[in-house]
């Protein structure tokens, strides 16, 4: 049971008249000073908390490779682009000039 959920408990209790406002307060200041569950599980939590860096890490990596890749992939369309402009006829006849040629 997490905290909330144990204050709603005893906030019941207190409106039941099951337990009084001190025994109410004292219960309460109890369970929220109480360490997670994720902190008193030992290894278990220690492996977890591990294996969430790594899932992090590893998110983290991708993003930076997606974004390596995607700088590639720009440079090298980039070059092609420019390597096709450069090697191919663009119109038969002579070279003309924008604007004198053009009325």
């Amino acid at each position: 049971m997490n905290k909330v959920e144990r204050i709603k408990e005893l906030k019941a209790l207190l409106d039941s008249g099951a337990i009084d406002e001190q025994e109410y307060n004292k219960l309460k200041s109890e369970v929220i000073s109480q360490s997670s569950p994720r902190a008193n599980s030992g290894n278990i939590g220690g492996a977890a908390d591990k294996w969430v860096q790594l899932e992090e890490k590893k998110f983290s990596y991708g993003i930076v490779m997606g974004i390596i890749g995607l700088i590639v992939f720009l440079l090298f369309s980039s070059v092609m682009c420019n390597q096709m402009n450069s090697s191919s006829p663009r119109m038969p006849g002579r070279q003309m000039n924008f604007p004198s040629d053009f009325p």
